[in-house]
């Protein structure tokens, strides 16, 4: 919802990478980001497992970080 906000246009691709450095951080220790990311309708299974698959096939930070955008846009938009 922060991202949608004005008022955070500037800082939006700051606030995107914040929010795929905690989950990737919080991940590997805990099912829960995870299962809240599950828990939003507009996401599917497939679409989380898509995205923790680019994690896993690069470590390049601005690949994961646009595959992380990626999976907002599949938010968004459904």
């Amino acid at each position: 919802m922060s991202l949608a906000k004005d008022e955070n246009v500037n800082n939006s691709s700051v606030l995107v990478g914040m929010c795929h450095e905690i989950f990737v951080y919080l991940s590997q220790r805990h099912p829960f980001p995870r299962q809240v990311l599950l828990s939003l309708p507009c996401l599917t299974p497939d679409d989380l497992s898509a995205y923790e698959k680019a994690l896993a096939v690069t470590s390049n930070p601005k690949k994961t970080q646009a595959a992380y955008e990626k999976l907002l846009v599949v938010c968004y938009w459904n």
